[in-house]
């Protein structure tokens, strides 16, 4: 699930991306925003990894994907997670009882279409604890 990857390996990797995109000349606004963002991004995590601990942050890995078009799984890569073995744990220590809902919205919906509208919302604004106990209880989400 997570071997580690050297500091030296991670700012290698990152310098490497960074020179890519610089070869590239922004075209538009949206463009020039966006390598402004890179740079900070990488400038900042830079600066900052070597006082970091061997693992970084989610918020850290989501944004070196987002600012360096990277997948989810290339971004947990390179800083030495693999997103398959974590499925994997995942699902032996969960099976079939896991269920991530993307949104509030969806939540309701598909609440609803098994409750009456009271329920879904009261339902949708428990915090995770008490909507865990209430999926323990039986209701099916």
């Amino acid at each position: 699930m997570y071997s580690h990857v050297p500091r030296n390996v991670v700012t290698d990797a990152l310098i490497h991306i960074r020179d890519l995109y610089r070869r590239m000349r922004p075209t538009d606004d949206q463009a020039l925003r966006a390598h402004s963002r890179r740079e900070a991004t990488i400038r900042d995590l830079l600066s900052n990894l070597p006082r970091t601990n061997d693992h970084p942050t989610l918020k850290t890995v989501l944004d070196v994907a987002d600012s360096c078009y990277l997948t989810l799984d290339g971004a947990h890569r390179l800083f030495g997670y693999s997103l398959d073995r974590v499925r994997e744990y995942d699902l032996r220590l969960n099976g079939g009882r896991t269920h991530i809902l993307r949104s509030r919205l969806a939540m309701r919906k598909l609440v609803s279409a098994h409750h009456n509208g009271d329920q879904a919302r009261d339902l949708c604004d428990r915090s995770g604890e008490q909507r865990l106990q209430c999926s323990e209880a039986g209701i099916k989400w």
